[in-house]
This record gives structure tokens, C-alpha cells and sequence, in this order.
């Protein structure tokens, strides 16, 4: 710390007077004031024959995080409104697998069917997705995976519990009626295998009314945006004038 102060300092030898450049009674000032932020959090310790701060807790003496990896001495206190961010054991635990079942109807075509695949793996690997979400996708009817294999799927990975969201835009008889009957189907099917899994089901796509009006507006204005536009035939004065130079551009190609 003293070498720190030195090399950050000038001495004016002309009045002997030791006058500390600006930035060295910022660090002054940014270090005194985290100790001040932080009150019997730090103590001093030596690493490599310096003097540094490690962090300590009364009631935690197992603690063997070092300070350093959450909390930086030369930024404000201001940075850290909630205090240090908690590195407990608790928090490191792995947390319980959640299976994600996406369903929809099914279809002969397999575009159609890889469609709801790929906009599974999207959702497992956006920002939106925690770590510990199992994303899977499958089918009502016609092909497959179906409910009870996607279901197994998602057992044989792991998961604590299951929500099932069915793909429809509509609450139809498939959205409404079928696929909870299905999967009421599928969990007896699969037995002792899944009985100890939670398994739950969102209402359908398409509830969300107000999130989809937001989508079909935006569509709607960039169609208008990037769309066609009608001629307009109408152009006044000169619009005349132009229709009849064609006029007699047309006479003069009959008279020859």
C-alpha cells in the first residue's frame, strides 16, 4: 500500500512539501470509502509480501471465496447498492431440472413438424431459458415424437418436473380436451417412472391475446412498410398533360 501511495505521489523539493498527485487521493478517497460501505467485512492479510483485503463473515468461517472475485476496492461503494453479491454454498447448489414440453397438432408434412423442433432448441438456448429448463417438443397426433415419448424423454433426463404448453392458437377441442387427456394418458402409461414428477400444463398459445396483438401489429406495419403501393393515376395538371401526349403519340402511330 505504501509503495502504491509512493509511486502515485511527486515531492516538490523546492518547499519540501509532499504534494499527492490528484488520482492518488482518488484511490485514497474510493478505497477508505468501500472500507467505510462495507463496516467489519475486511481484514488485512499478506499475499506475496503485500498487504491485501480479504473479506470475512462471523458466522460463516467456511467460507473460501476470495473477496476479489465479487468485490473491487477501486469502485465506488455506489456499485454495489445491495452489498457484496452472495457466493454461499446455497447458492451454488444445482438446481432442480425443469422439463419443457412444447405440443402441437401434428402434420404430414415434416416442415410443419420440424418447425415446433427448432423453435424448441431457440428457447432452450435464449437468454429467456434458465440453465436448468430441458426444453423438448413434440406431437399431438400424426407424428411423432409424440406426448408419451416426449414425456419419457424428458424423465429419462432428469428432471424434478414437467410443464406442458400446447402449441395452439385457438381454445379448440385439440387445445382444451385432447392433449390434457393425453397426457393423463401418457402418465399412466409410463407408470412408477414418472408418478414422482410433477407434470402441469399452461393454457394454450393463443390465451395470450395481448402479447400476440403486439406481434400481428408489428407484422402488419412492416407489410405496410415494405409492401406494394397503388399507383396513383390521379396526378393533376400534369397527369393530363401526359395523357394527352400519349393521345397523340397513339393518333400518330395510326395515321403511319
Amino acid at each position: 500500500f505504501i509503495r502504491t501511495i509512493k509511486s502515485s505521489s511527486s515531492l516538490n523539493c523546492g518547499d519540501s512539501t509532499a504534494t499527492m498527485k490528484p488520482y492518488a487521493l482518488n484511490f485514497l478517497f474510493i478505497l477508505f470509502a468501500n472500507v467505510a460501505a462495507f463496516p467489519g467485512v475486511c481484514k488485512s492479510r499478506r499475499v506475496g509480501g503485500r498487504s491485501v483485503f480479504k473479506a470475512t463473515k462471523d458466522d460463516d468461517s467456511e467460507r473460501s471465496d476470495d473477496i476479489f472475485d465479487t468485490w473491487d476496492p477501486r469502485l465506488s461503494p455506489h456499485l454495489y447498492p445491495d452489498g457484496l453479491p452472495d457466493t454461499s454454498k446455497e447458492d451454488k447448489e444445482e438446481k432442480e431440472k425443469v422439463g419443457v414440453l412444447l405440443i402441437d397438432h401434428g402434420s404430414r408434412k415434416s416442415a410443419s413438424n420440424e418447425f415446433l423442433h427448432t423453435l424448441a432448441e431457440r428457447y432452450q438456448a435464449s437468454s429467456i431459458c434458465p440453465p436448468h429448463y430441458i426444453v423438448k417438443a413434440a406431437h399431438m397426433e400424426i407424428a411423432e415424437p409424440s406426448i408419451e415419448m416426449g414425456l419419457r424423454s424428458l424423465v429419462d433426463a432428469g428432471v424434478g418436473r414437467i410443464v406442458c404448453h400446447p402449441y395452439f392458437l385457438s381454445p379448440g377441442r385439440h387445445a382444451t380436451e385432447d392433449v390434457p387427456r393425453l397426457i393423463e394418458e401418457a402418465k399412466i402409461s409410463l407408470g412408477d417412472a414418472i408418478s414422482d414428477i410433477p407434470v402441469i400444463k399452461t393454457e394454450y398459445l393463443g390465451s395470450q391475446s395481448d402479447l400476440l396483438l403486439g406481434v400481428i401489429g408489428s407484422m402488419v406495419n412492416a407489410a405496410v412498410r415494405t409492401g406494394p403501393k397503388k399507383q396513383n393515376s390521379d396526378m393533376g395538371f400534369f397527369g393530363e398533360i401526359m395523357r394527352m401526349m400519349d393521345a397523340e403519340i397513339s393518333a400518330e402511330d395510326v395515321s403511319s
